[in-house]
């Protein structure tokens, strides 16, 4: 049996609960996130900009300073992060994304496979994150190049409120399944493949193999 998927409260986040991250260092990262904050119409005061070592990985000491500006500047009403680069991805073992959320866990550089902490966020139906769970989910504007994360953002505008819209396309959500046991622990907890009439969402099973750069082969 898959997890059942819990109903959403009313809301939804908007392009005004986001906080852009940009880093000056990084080119990249400069005319993404300006092409960003235009294409999503952000205030000033939801754009921090930092100066960040663009390389993969951070050290723990780069990546608390960061978290504490993060901390610092952005207030109760941002929910949610954007940030405007591709590197660094991660601090040591754990995701840049996943540690500006959910904290730093030191814990699993030494055991990778290990259980990790616990998530408030775990199939909430919040749609205010950092007010109701104090984290704020986190995401990447990466790409290849300028070009393709611009086309990014704007299929991303684009879709705006088409999720779930009634006598629209159903949106496809697809869960991949792979032969690595470490990388399976999920798969029990996968809805059942099928079409979720409540929320207009097509489920589908894969193997991993069948997806390569988000798309089918």
């Amino acid at each position: 049996m898959g997890q059942s998927v819990q109903a959403r409260k009313p809301g939804h986040l908007t392009s005004s609960d986001i906080g852009l991250v940009v880093n000056e260092a990084d080119p990249f990262s400069v005319e993404v996130g300006e092409y960003y904050a235009v294409r999503r119409r952000l205030k000033s005061s939801q754009v921090l900009h930092v100066r960040l070592p663009v390389r993969a990985v951070l050290t723990p000491g780069e990546f608390d300073d960061l978290r504490r500006r993060i901390e610092r500047y952005f207030g109760a009403e941002v929910q949610a992060l954007a940030l405007a680069w591709t590197i660094p991805y991660a601090v040591q073992c754990n995701s840049v994304t996943g540690a500006l959320a959910l904290g730093f866990d030191p814990d699993l550089c030494e055991n990778s496979c290990g259980r990790s902490r616990l998530s408030p966020y775990l199939n909430s139906s919040s749609s205010r994150p950092f007010s109701d769970h104090h984290l704020r989910p986190s995401m990447l504007l990466a790409a290849r190049t300028v070009v393709s994360a611009k086309a990014m953002i704007d299929r991303g505008v684009a879709a705006d409120g088409t999720l779930g819209r009634r006598g629209g396309p159903p949106a496809v959500a697809y869960f991949l399944k792979s032969e690595d046991a470490a990388r399976n622990v999920r798969a029990p907890m996968f809805p059942l493949p099928g079409l979720l009439r409540d929320y207009n969402v097509d489920i589908k099973i894969e193997p991993a193999g069948a997806m390569r750069d988000g798309r089918r082969v």
